[in-house]
């Protein structure tokens, strides 16, 4: 019993050094989204909409951007949950768009009226990019819309 230790002890000791991938790659999924909102807060008054213009960039870990890919835009409130306050160009509540040579997609959003909110808040802009298979890239971005009388 002692030599079957000694024999099972000797294969187990021996192990190889374990190599330390390096930090530019390679990798399975390296692209990246970056999302910006200019001005990212909002006065939501009785009678104008505020607008904010989204940028999103695709581009791969190289800094190369990603021309024809569809991102999607859609409105979260903090816990996650996609709700129509405001709305996206031709008053759409989801938007799609398509990078182009740049990698980059500008789209306008309008905020909510005073009576379409109950107090100062904070949402979300989510971009999402469909991939290969299950995989997909998203990105959000806050937005505080403020709510105040005229």
């Amino acid at each position: 019993i002692l030599l079957t230790f000694v024999l099972f002890g000797s294969h187990s000791c021996k192990r190889s050094d374990v190599a330390i991938p390096a930090p530019s790659g390679p990798s399975s999924f390296a692209i990246l989204l970056s999302l910006h909102i200019n001005p990212n807060v909002l006065a939501a008054t009785q009678d104008t909409r505020g607008r904010a213009t989204i940028t999103a960039t695709l581009k791969e870990y190289t800094g190369a951007p990603i021309a024809g890919k569809t991102v999607y835009f859609e409105v979260l409130d903090s816990g996650g949950s996609r709700v129509d306050l405001g709305y996206f160009e031709d008053n759409q509540f989801v938007i799609s768009k398509t990078t182009d040579s740049s990698g980059l997609i500008r789209i306008n959003y309008y905020g909510p009226l005073y009576d379409e909110i109950w107090s100062t808040t904070t949402i979300y802009i989510r971009a999402i990019v469909a991939w290969e298979g299950a995989q997909y890239i998203y990105e959000k971005a806050p937005i505080l819309i403020i709510r105040k009388t005229n």
